[in-house]
């Protein structure tokens, strides 16, 4: 999970990504 880390740190000062980013990790829980 170290890639989510780095994906997490360099979308915090951007909200669009971040929330595109949560849609992603949400797609990928319910994946699994």
């Amino acid at each position: 999970m170290r890639l989510f880390s780095v994906l997490t740190s360099m979308t915090e000062s951007s909200p669009i990504s971040f929330t595109f980013l949560n849609l992603l990790s949400l797609r990928i829980s319910l994946i699994k």
